[in-house]
């Protein structure tokens, strides 16, 4: 029953989002969204120090049907966060974070009202990796063949 309890506090206790700022959400092409991401990541680690991990394209959504000023999310797996809320991108650090969130607009038009939402982008720097171009696999052929060598010369 206590670990079912603590399981449960566990499980519901995620990180708070860390909010990396907001910038012009335009153009409103994705891999500029990257762009501004990545700024926002670079000018966090600056200001805090907390050696955040570069962004790369993971799950852009693209715009959601349903407009409003507030969202919730489940960003169970990903790594950073971007609403667009009109024309301005507000970008999250979500790393830590399990289950479902809560994001409410923290853009004003010149009302002062909260802007509707637009649409929303997944990045993650663990989703995607370049490939090796083959230059490790050489060395470690070269490195076995060494040690091959190696002991072949010292059972003599």
């Amino acid at each position: 029953m206590i670990c079912a309890i603590l399981l449960a506090l566990i499980a519901s206790a995620g990180a708070v989002p860390i909010d990396l700022g907001q910038t012009t959400g335009s153009p409103a092409d994705l891999s500029d969204a990257l762009t501004r991401l990545n700024g926002q990541i670079t000018l966090d680690n600056i200001a805090n120090n907390p050696d955040l991990p570069t962004a790369v394209l993971a799950g852009g959504l693209g715009p959601i049907t349903a407009t409003g000023t507030s969202i919730v999310l489940d960003v169970t797996g990903w790594t950073y966060l971007c609403l667009k809320w009109a024309d301005t991108d507000q970008f999250y650090y979500v790393g830590n974070d399990l289950g479902l969130l809560t994001f409410n607009s923290t853009v004003l038009n010149s009302n002062d009202q909260p802007q509707g939402l637009s649409g929303y982008d997944f990045f993650d720097p663990k989703s995607s990796s370049v490939p090796d171009g083959g230059s490790a696999a050489m060395m470690l052929g070269a490195a076995l063949s060494g040690l091959g060598l190696v002991v072949r010369r010292f059972k003599q």
